[in-house]
């Protein structure tokens, strides 16, 4: 909590993916993601969690019914007030399979496309990233089998999440295969 302040407005811990449990489809999907700068940088970034500031939660009133209740609260801060708190850690068991991670991406991009459509005013604190990281890769060919597993899953997502949003499917799109029944 130390970590808010003026000038920093939120804040989240540094994500540790546990990826210990995962196909190899989604070994190679994690690959790729550590290309992606939206992960441990600022906040929210991956870690699925952050703190806000009594400043900064007072630039809204309630939290709307929406799926990226995350992105609502990114859209109310610049880049410049998020941070990422580097001696803390979240872990972070992500879905297991390619398929589960479809599903998750799909209901993120429905996110997106909805805070878009209900609240475009947030927008512009949203900084598209993910262009970087085929640049970052496609120099790399033994990173070639890691770039065609993240472009398959990222457009995947987009179809089924349009899809979706086209003919007004809800639903949360929880993964299942990270959850322990313990």
């Amino acid at each position: 909590f130390d970590a808010v302040d003026e000038r920093r407005k939120i804040v989240s811990p540094r994500p540790c993916f546990d990826l210990s449990n995962l196909s190899f489809g989604m070994r190679l999907f994690y690959r790729a993601q550590r290309f992606n700068p939206y992960f441990g940088q600022g906040s929210p970034n991956g870690s699925g969690c952050f703190v806000v500031g009594e400043s900064g939660r007072s630039r809204w009133e309630a939290f709307p019914e929406i799926i990226a209740d995350d992105g609502f609260v990114q859209g109310h801060f610049t880049p410049s007030e998020r941070a990422t708190v580097s001696e803390a850690e979240a872990v972070v068991l992500p879905p297991r399979t390619l398929s589960a991670m479809v599903t998750v991406r799909a209901r993120v991009r429905r996110g997106t496309y909805e805070l878009e459509r209900r609240f475009p005013e947030l927008m512009g604190n949203h900084v598209a990233r993910g262009g970087g990281i085929l640049r970052k890769m496609i120099v790399r060919p033994w990173e070639w089998p890691a770039m065609l597993v993240y472009g398959y899953v990222r457009i995947a997502e987009r179809l089924i999440a349009r899809r979706q949003a086209a003919t007004g499917t809800s639903g949360w799109g929880r993964d299942e295969t990270a959850r322990s029944t313990d």
